[in-house]
């Protein structure tokens, strides 16, 4: 998924020597190493100039907060009842399983989880509550390093090793397996980012790959030592550009190879029943990844998807996707990360990364607790659905990162405290020092709140046991939940066609087309405005429930192929290693987009010429995404036959799939002509990115 997370540490000494700092792996003997592949003693690192400023204790408990007043209500949604269809041959070691890589530094920072009664929970009557809703896998993340020169954590539960231990022994203890994430970095890997750890700087690919492999099997080692009943192993995270700072093919699949063999070694020297995992995201990338794989000889047992059904289009396409990995490469195919929002409410100050009103994303479901289950229930059985009994679960990405102020009493400030001291937000301010590109001034607490299977008091929703519900079903009165939104779009000038029908939601599942009327006050006013995006709400007979349009007009656009959808380039003309990228993640519309690379340094041209008939002000608007282009020049321009100028405007790449505007207004045209409008860039060697969705449009008079 791409994301951002949040903030950092507490400091405690530990017992145990081993993989909580990254200076500790820097040098590794050929001892050690050796130790590591037959199992032989409990830390297989030696430690050179390091302190080990881990934020955990892997040899103390975990305690947890207690009541000391009134014990807070549950919020309305966590007494709601949801509706869940029994999914028939379903067996009883298909993965349930939820990502809890946070818990334990929401647990410092004072968390209270509760049962439905009220009572706070210790963390092993947690375990014991979410194994008794039907889970039966916990999944964990680690970063190799995830603090400061000063021990100040990164945040996002300041993931290290010992977090992994502290956590994974807790979920053995309740008789469930644990998922092991490495990263391979020092804070959030994700499509977006894969950032060499700060002790792996500056080596070369050999030297790299042997030093993931001594850190794979040394923290493996340090876990199953530990009494945790790992299962499976994920070799890098959402890693469809990249793992460890290496985004070269040759170069991720040597490393993948380098994690998968540490693995199996260890494996072996332990008689441990270990799977092997990969894991990627955007699924129309996955059958290209699944033959990468295949053609580097990559060693793995589970290909592993995110799908978030908000962004990964629909649950039919997803077992398609994954049933033809399965087919074609016989490999076992997993879920590793899904999620829903059950509300759009904010309960920590820091906006949410997900709510209705998130521009391009597709809600399939009600954003609701009815929702969410439905969501959970709906990718799980589109997982068994894959072909050959070949899907074998499902994890449900950080049900309890949940806001450390319930009451909404705390200023910004005592927040911030929290989040900056036990590093239960997305990112500590510490984090800017390694990641300055996505930290910078955003860190803060948890965008992820509003999709948790608890609410702000720390009570569970009944979403929480579609785990278990999906074995047996489960009945409500029905009920209508919610409408699901429409959007419209329309040219400026014209009158916007509205539809007559919407569709009502049932907590059953069930779906009903009702007759809708508009607001016709609200649709006349965003007529009268022209161009822009406008909210227009409705009513239905029969239901106390409101209907929403999203109605973006825009302004007539007078290019031609303006986002390369063609099957060619025409009409635009290329100069320059320039390129049609048949490639969704890298596109801002549609699947297409103008790309462009070298090896040297280089210039490019992408030109199109415009038959003007209309006198008026006119606009020209694109977007670049890219990177590596520090001593780049991109401008968008407008000019008429002979050169003459008639605007421009520079755009600077922000990083990949971060797309930047380029916008010409006041382009000012006084008689019927012909221009050229297009983009040019002056690149230094390795600058790489795309251009898309174009526009030049008469504005105004």
């Amino acid at each position: 998924m791409r994301r951002s997370l949040m903030p950092v540490s507490i400091l405690l000494s530990i017992c145990l020597a081993g993989c909580g700092s990254a200076e500790q792996q820097s040098t590794v003997t050929a001892e050690s190493t050796s130790a590591a592949a037959t199992g032989e003693g409990s830390s297989v690192v030696t430690v050179v100039d390091g302190t080990d400023h881990s934020a955990y204790d892997p040899d103390a408990p975990l305690t947890s907060a207690t009541d000391t007043g009134k014990v807070p209500e549950p919020e309305k949604e966590a007494l709601e009842k949801v509706y869940v269809e029994k999914i028939d041959g379903l067996s009883d070691d298909f993965i349930r399983g939820v990502d809890l890589s946070t818990y334990a530094s929401e647990i410092k920072a004072g968390v209270i989880f509760r049962d439905r009664d009220g009572n706070a929970l210790t963390p092993e009557a947690f375990m014991e509550q979410l194994k008794n809703a039907g889970i039966n896998w916990v999944r964990l993340r680690v970063w190799n390093d995830p603090y400061d020169a000063d021990g100040n954590g990164y945040g996002g539960g300041d993931c290290d090793i010992n977090n992994a231990i502290v956590i994974g022994k807790l979920a053995t203890d309740a008789g469930l397996r644990v998922l092991i994430d490495f990263h391979y970095s020092d804070f959030w890997a994700d499509p977006d980012r894969q950032l060499v750890p700060k002790a792996w700087s500056g080596k070369d690919l050999s030297e790299k790959a042997d030093a993931l492999s001594a850190y794979t099997t040394q923290c493996l080692d340090k876990l199953l030592t530990a009494g945790v009943d790992v299962g499976m192993v994920q070799i890098g995270n959402e890693t469809v550009n990249g793992i460890a700072g290496e985004s070269d093919e040759d170069a991720m699949c040597r490393l993948f190879s380098a994690g998968s063999k540490a693995v199996r070694d260890l494996a072996a020297a332990k008689g441990a029943d270990i799977r092997v995992a990969v894991h990627f995201t955007n699924p129309e990338e996955f059958s290209g990844i699944a033959a990468m794989l295949k053609k580097h000889g990559v060693d793995y047992d589970v290909f592993a998807a995110s799908y978030y059904p908000y962004w990964h289009g629909t649950t039919e396409d997803l077992t398609s996707i994954l049933s033809g990995i399965a087919d074609t490469y016989g490999k076992e195919v997993l879920v590793a990360e899904t999620s829903y929002p059950f509300t759009d409410e904010d309960s920590d100050g820091t906006a949410n990364v997900i709510t209705s009103k998130t521009e391009g994303l597709d809600f399939a479901y009600d954003i609701s607790v009815q929702g969410q289950a439905d969501a959970l229930a709906s990718v799980i059985r589109a997982v068994h659905a894959v072909d050959s009994d070949a899907g074998i679960g499902v994890f449900y990405w950080e049900p309890a990162w949940i806001t450390v102020d319930p009451e909404g009493t705390k200023t910004r400030k005592e927040r911030s405290a929290l989040w900056e001291t036990y590093g239960c937000g997305w990112a500590s301010s510490y984090a800017d020092s390694y990641d300055p590109d996505h930290v910078g001034n955003t860190y803060g607490g948890s965008g992820w709140d509003n999709q948790a299977l608890f609410d702000r008091n720390g009570y569970p929703l009944d979403s929480l046991n579609v785990f278990s519900l999906v074995y047996t079903g489960q009945e409500v009165k029905e009920e209508a939940v919610g409408i699901l939104p429409v959007s419209v779009s329309a040219l400026a000038g014209e009158d916007p066609s509205l539809p007559d029908t919407v569709t009502v939601r049932f907590n059953t599942a069930r779906t009903k087309e009702v007759p809708v009327t508009w607001d016709a006050k609200a649709l006349q006013s965003a007529v009268q405005k022209g161009a822009g995006t406008w909210e227009i709400s409705g009513s239905v007979d029969g239901y106390d429930l409101a209907a929403a349009c999203t109605l973006t007009i825009a302004y007539q656009n007078l290019l031609k192929n303006p986002s390369f959808e063609d099957d060619s380039s025409a009409p635009w003309i290329l100069q320059g290693p320039l390129d049609i990228q048949d490639k969704e993640s890298d596109a801002r519309a549609g699947d297409r987009a103008l790309h462009f690379w070298s090896d040297s340094s280089f210039t490019f041209s992408a030109v199109q010429e415009v038959s003007v008939t209309e006198p008026g002000i006119y606009a020209l608007t694109c977007y670049l995404q890219g990177g590596d282009a520090e001593s780049s020049v991109f401008d968008a321009f407008a000019e008429t036959e002979d050169g003459t100028i008639l605007g421009s405007a520079s755009v600077t790449p922000q990083g990949w799939a971060t797309f930047q505007e380029a916008k010409i207004d006041g382009i000012t045209i006084t008689a019927p002509c012909t221009i050229k409008v297009g983009v040019r860039g002056t690149c230094n060697a390795g600058a790489w990115g795309t251009f898309d969705d174009f526009s030049f449009c008469r504005v105004g008079d």
